[in-house]
């Protein structure tokens, strides 16, 4: 019995018709929640922290007088205003979901951003390349075919979670990667799912 051939175009076609049922967005969200619930919060550094942190970067771009200007920046802002802000940053951490920077990160990262995203911002997938005389439209399909098959991976709940170093990463971005659409707007762009 022969065995059928088939390109990565057709396998391509096949996936997309397998895709016609629209995918439920939840499954995915209810996968990526299981682990989430398990991260510990993205800690606030302290603001002392943070002034000492600001300083040893700014210290080896500046002059030595420069550098004592902003050292008394820094102590004024932690003694002034500072305080106050840190306030509202301790707050905010108590009343976002996940973390006190999701949002902003979301908002001035993503929508608010007008460069490239996929070349700038964006997080990346890795497949294994295709051989070297892969014409580029087989090897587009063949792309398009690991991330599909990625997204029914993802939508089983065979991903497991990303885990660096011992630590268990943040996958909430997931549930945006597929059924997701970036509408561009004047000043900020916002999300249809």
């Amino acid at each position: 019995m022969a065995r059928t051939y088939r390109s990565n175009k057709e396998l391509l076609l096949m996936e997309i018709v397998k895709l016609e049922i629209e995918t439920d967005q939840s499954v995915i969200e209810q996968v990526i929640q299981v682990h989430q619930n398990r991260l510990p919060r993205l800690p606030v550094p302290s603001l002392a922290d943070t002034g000492l942190k600001y300083l040893d970067t700014v210290e080896p771009l500046v002059l030595p007088f420069q550098y004592q200007v902003a050292q008394e920046n820094v102590r004024d802002f932690i003694e002034g205003q500072g305080k106050e802000l840190y306030e509202k940053l301790l707050l905010r951490n108590q009343t976002e979901p996940y973390s006190w920077l999701e949002t902003w990160w979301n908002e001035k990262a993503y929508f608010e951003y007008r460069e490239r995203l996929p070349i700038n911002v964006s997080f990346q997938m890795e497949f294994p390349d295709c051989s070297e005389d892969t014409r580029g439209e087989d090897r587009g399909a063949h792309l398009i075919f690991l991330i599909l098959l990625f997204r029914d991976r993802l939508e089983s709940g065979e991903i497991e979670p990303e885990v660096i170093s011992g630590n268990q990463n943040c996958m909430n971005a997931y549930t945006k990667f597929f059924n997701a659409c970036r509408i561009p707007k004047y000043g900020k762009d916002y999300t249809v799912c």
